[in-house]
């Protein structure tokens, strides 16, 4: 029995027509699926900015920030701030700290708008007592649109190389979540360069 004997039995007359058709629509059921709902988004890691601060606007940026986490004071609604470690950092010396905002390329190829976009550092393999916290980041973007996300987390460099940083850096796990009112919340993992690019010697400063 040929194919087209076989598709007949199946479909009936026109049997290649509708076996096409039916191709076609089980391959957009596929695609509907695995681009809505599976995987709607598309995110990876693009570069990392440094900053420095003094003076106030350390105060402002890192400190108070810290304070609030550290004695559990309230901070503003819908914060997402957290600590890192359980060290206990000397806020008094703000040469000291850095802060990290890491870039990533985000594409929401979905047809619904994803909020309220959060990242998690999930964990820190080497010299996570330099961690300080991560602070408060929320995004969004429309459906079909594509935008750059970022994290930001203050690390205390004092008693680390260049070298030491880069790696620590390099080597954390991060994933991200986000919201779709329409449907239902979802996430995923981002994968860092093997080693990223941290521009120490043009690292922005403050105050």
């Amino acid at each position: 029995m040929s194919f087209k004997q076989t598709l007949t039995n199946l479909f009936g007359h026109n049997a290649v027509k509708k076996a096409l058709i039916w191709v076609l629509v089980v391959a957009v059921a596929v695609i509907v699926v695995v681009t809505q709902f599976a995987f709607p988004v598309k995110a990876q890691y693009a570069y990392t900015r440094l900053y420095s601060y003094s003076g106030q606007s350390f105060d402002n940026m890192i400190k108070n920030v810290y304070d609030k986490l550290k004695d559990g004071t309230h901070l503003d609604s819908g914060s997402t701030s957290k600590l890192l470690s359980d060290t206990d950092f000397d806020m008094t010396k703000s040469e000291n700290y850095l802060r990290v905002e890491m870039v990533f390329d985000f594409t929401n190829i979905g047809m619904y708008k994803i909020s309220n976009i959060q990242f998690s550092i999930d964990d820190i393999p080497y010299d996570k007592q330099a961690f300080v916290l991560k602070e408060t980041n929320i995004s969004s973007i429309d459906r079909f649109n594509s935008s750059k996300v970022s994290l930001i987390f203050v690390i205390d460099r004092s008693g680390l190389t260049d070298e030491e940083i880069t790696k620590a850096v390099s080597s954390l796990r991060i994933s991200y979540k986000f919201d779709r009112p329409e449907l239902f919340s979802s996430g995923g993992e981002i994968t860092l360069p093997e080693t990223v690019l941290l521009p120490f010697d043009e690292a922005k400063t403050g105050g």
